[in-house]
């Protein structure tokens, strides 16, 4: 029996790879399936994943030492983009707290150095030596002694540490980077023998800001988008609609926040329903608001709006606290999603993957580029977030239309109302840049690939899978 070892540090990575068929079918291929997490002894997480051929142990999860920090620090001033030159000038939640200074540091100093890749090589040449991994976690790998360990974040500090250990006797890695947007982020401290992204914009930044060769990526597809095209346990747009209280009859505007970095979305939702109850719409419509659930109490920014006749907040969310993200990993919320997204006719929100996931199901989307009824500096408002190296690359192809105050959002509005097939060869290719293959199979391919490393140390013959 082959021994799998898995990497699960959070309860988004729980939904994206143990709710996926991965799951499924892996544990049908009767592998000895060891996942370290920190859900390992979590009754709820046991009772939803757990299973004879599967092992929970406890992943561990350090804080960083000084020299954790001084390494993160250099990989992520050592690739050179606009998504580094954002955090320069403008950190994450509050660009205030940033010091003038810091963007010329990165710019007369870091920029420079970025241009010289060898230094990448040498920080984690350097970094595999002083920072080795604990013996607690080189000592779960041997005593699992596993054909392949799969690390499903492999940005991410514990998982580089469940690399190293790998690495240092002679096992083979694996990567599945968790999203489209981690690539241009920050140099990865070590890198698996192979990895596994969604499509060509993650494989062109794989070779160029982690230094991949093309023959270690392989592109996959985004296996948690899979359900988007099997919709044998979806819920019909009626049921969710009359279960939301919300009229079928009427189109369905879902709004997607992004949590604590749009802090006015109240006041966007707010506008858009004046819109619809003046009557400025072409057709009859109503909100659904899906808060983002990474955040806590993100919900509740929305209790000004939730009395408001055609208005929903979706509230539907369970936390796990086994995991510090907090994130709900369960079936029906997993569904949710997929139900939510086939149940509204366009997506409003501010620079999120959401747009991504919406034109995967054929959704035109809207993206905020303003703050409501205030009118705040660029440095402070939710406009800056189109200047990050990602989300440049998603208004480059034309796919989603940016709004920058309420006029040209009524107008938005009208035109994906009206036609929902607007700017659809854009999205198109959207989807295909972004997410690679769009079939249904992308977790067959993910499992396929799993399995050929643990049973002939080679990875599948095809490089690429192309369209069908």
């Amino acid at each position: 029996m082959k021994t799998i070892f898995i990497t699960l540090s959070r309860g988004f990575l729980a939904r994206n790879i143990l709710q996926t068929k991965i799951y499924s079918l892996l544990k049908e291929s009767r592998c000895h399936l060891v996942i370290a997490t920190p859900a390992w002894k979590d009754p709820d997480f046991l009772r939803e994943f757990g299973a004879p051929n599967v092992e929970f142990i406890p992943m561990e999860t350090p804080e960083w030492t000084k020299l954790d920090k001084i390494f993160m620090g250099l990989n992520h001033n050592l690739i050179w983009n606009r998504t580094i030159r954002f955090t320069a000038m403008y950190g994450i939640y509050d660009p205030d707290k940033v010091k003038p200074w810091r963007l010329w540091v990165q710019l007369w100093f870091w920029r420079p150095l970025a241009c010289l890749p060898f230094l990448r090589k040498l920080s984690r040449w350097f970094d595999n030596r002083l920072c080795p991994p604990s013996s607690f976690v080189s000592e779960q790998i041997k005593k699992y002694n596993p054909d392949l360990v799969f690390l499903t974040n492999p940005m991410e500090h514990w998982d580089s540490f469940y690399i190293k250990a790998a690495k240092a006797q002679g096992v083979p890695t694996v990567g599945l980077v968790k999203s489209w947007d981690n690539m241009s982020k920050t140099s990865f401290r070590i890198l698996t023998d192979y990895m596994l992204v969604w499509g060509p914009y993650m494989k062109e930044e794989a070779i160029k800001y982690q230094m991949h060769s093309e023959k270690e990526i392989f592109e996959i597809g985004v296996p948690q988008f899979d359900i988007y095209l099997d919709r044998m346990e979806g819920r019909s747009r009626k049921e969710m609609l009359g279960a939301a209280h919300l009229d079928p009859a009427r189109k369905t505007i879902l709004f997607g926040s992004e949590g604590k970095v749009t802090p006015n979305d109240p006041e966007i939702v707010e506008g858009i329903l004046d819109m619809i109850n003046r009557q400025e719409l072409v057709l009859s419509a109503q909100v659904w608001v899906r808060p983002h659930f990474g955040y806590k109490n993100d919900d509740r920014k929305f209790d000004s709006v939730a009395g408001r006749v055609h208005a929903y907040i979706d509230r539907e969310n369970t936390p796990r606290l086994a995991f510090y993200d907090q994130w709900d990993y369960s079936r029906p919320q997993y569904l949710r999603l997929a139900d939510t997204l086939h149940a509204c006719d366009v997506m409003v929100t501010t620079a999120s993957t959401l747009a991504i996931d919406a034109a995967a199901c054929g959704k035109p989307s809207i993206v905020i580029a303003f703050d409501g009824k205030e009118r705040l500096p660029h440095r402070q408002s939710v406009a800056r977030w189109y200047e990050t190296e990602y989300y440049s690359n998603v208004l480059a192809t034309g796919a989603v239309t940016i709004v920058r105050n309420f006029a040209e959002l009524r107008a938005a509005l009208n035109a994906a109302l009206e036609n929902p097939q607007i700017r659809a060869a854009e999205r198109e290719n959207l989807v295909h840049r972004f997410s690679g293959v769009l079939d249904g199979h992308a977790s067959e391919r993910v499992v396929d690939f799993l399995l050929s490393i643990a049973e002939t140390g080679k990875p599948p013959n095809q490089t690429t899978y192309e369209r069908s």
